[in-house]
């Protein structure tokens, strides 16, 4: 599989954190992939378990792990791929990722995500995650 980025096209994200993940979303995927089957996509993970058993999948023309959440990273990374849209699934809460896409207006679904009131979001550090 190529891991050089086609530079000057949108590109569509999603990020699944291991293998357990991907299965969640991946009739999402697929739906993308039939849908608009001119689209390139980008697949990253956080978990070896992911990228190792679906790095060569034929959903995706891409796929990487997601460099570690910093503002850097998640410019360059997010400058890289240019993506048109971003798909996450289930608990990844990548803060500068999150918070870069947003700055640039690139719209962020959640598959599979659940939230409850004593998580951290809606205590102590509310005020921080809600800018976001």
């Amino acid at each position: 599989m190529n891991q050089t980025v086609e530079t000057g096209q949108n590109h569509i994200w999603f990020h699944f954190a291991s293998l357990g993940e991907f299965e969640q979303g991946r009739a999402v995927l697929e739906g993308i992939k039939k849908d608009f089957p001119l689209k390139k996509i980008v697949i990253t993970f956080y978990s070896p378990s992911g990228y190792e058993v679906r790095k060569n999948t034929n959903l995706a023309d891409y796929v990487f792990y997601l460099p570690e959440d910093t503002a850097k990273n998640a410019k360059l990374f997010i400058d890289l791929i240019n993506p048109e849209f971003v798909v996450f699934t289930k608990y990844e809460y990548w803060y500068h990722y999150f918070s870069e896409l947003k700055n640039r207006q690139i719209s962020l679904l959640m598959i599979s995500a659940i939230f409850r009131p004593d998580q951290i979001f809606f205590h102590l550090m509310a005020v921080f995650f809600e800018r976001y």
